[in-house]
């Protein structure tokens, strides 16, 4: 009876199973074909940058309103999972950062700074700007299940502040640099591309404490009404991750993908303007 009070009718069309369910396997997905098919990711990449975009809106608009039928908890299961949006798309292939910006690259450049203050506004404010839980106990996972509201909060408020204030020293160093040196390829640079590995290596890990962290704050809080694929708006994203998925693995398991690459609008009048933003985006992101 104590679980039946304290439950929380959760909202479906922010995580949803069928969405997150569809959500891990695009993940998955973006992962492998930027592992083993690059000239696949780089037609994902707009997907799923499509999809970040949208729950970031989401969130944000429902960061405006106090009255909005959402649960403190719920923001922080919806913040769980943006940070694993970014994920794939985080550190992309480097020669296209440094060989010529394309609209995507710049947006997920841009969508990873302004990120930061509004986790850095979920645990100062947003953990009291929405409904309390019923029975006033909140929990969130971190290697364990933890206090929404104790040390934890402390804790992440210290880490996210930090983080938006070396956001700020990364657009510092954006604008410093733009159009002040050539871009250089870094295909040609073998520490970067060791670099590059490894973070794609360590990828799998973070993804399964990533999942644990959703899947058990939800749990952890007694969030129902999350868990099933019959409607409509749950089986949909949930059969475009599947696909997506099916789609990488067929190309790997049969060879030549047979795709060219994407062209995606630039943000430069000229190949040099382009070759000169792309500078200044790598090297904002080197110096954080």
């Amino acid at each position: 009876m104590a679980d039946q009070d304290c439950s929380i009718d959760g909202n479906s069309d922010f995580y949803g199973l069928g969405l997150r369910i569809g959500l891990y396997l695009t993940i998955i997905a973006s992962w492998l074909s930027k592992l083993f098919l690059r000239e696949v990711f780089s037609s994902m990449q707009i997907s799923t940058l499509a999809l970040l975009l949208a729950n970031l809106i989401a969130l944000c608009i429902a960061a405006r309103n106090p009255d909005a039928d959402l649960y403190a908890v719920e923001g922080c299961v919806m913040f769980y999972l943006l940070i694993m949006q970014f994920m794939p798309a985080a550190s992309l292939p480097k020669g296209k950062w440094m060989g010529g910006l394309d609209l995507p690259s710049a947006l997920l450049f841009f969508l990873s700074i302004a990120f930061k203050p509004l986790w850095a506004w979920y645990w100062i404010k947003g953990v009291y700007f929405w409904k309390p839980s019923p029975c006033g106990k909140e929990y969130a996972f971190l290697l364990a299940r933890v206090n929404l509201v104790g040390g934890f909060r402390i804790f992440m408020i210290i880490i996210w502040v930090a983080l938006s204030v070396w956001s700020v020293r990364n657009l510092y160093y954006f604008f410093r640099y733009c159009g002040s040196e050539s871009a250089q390829n870094a295909e040609d640079i073998p520490s970067i591309m060791e670099g590059e590995l490894r973070q794609l290596y360590r990828a799998p890990l973070s993804f399964f404490v990533s999942v644990l962290a959703v899947e058990l704050t939800i749990h952890f809080n007694h969030i129902k009404g999350v868990h099933s694929l019959r409607s409509t708006s749950q089986l949909i994203p949930f059969v475009v991750g599947l696909g997506q998925l099916l789609f990488v693995i067929f190309q790997m398991r049969f060879g030549d993908t047979d795709i060219d690459e994407l062209s995606f609008p630039s943000l430069g009048g000229d190949f040099a303007a382009r070759m000169k933003l792309a500078s200044a985006v790598s090297r904002a992101s080197r110096y954080g």
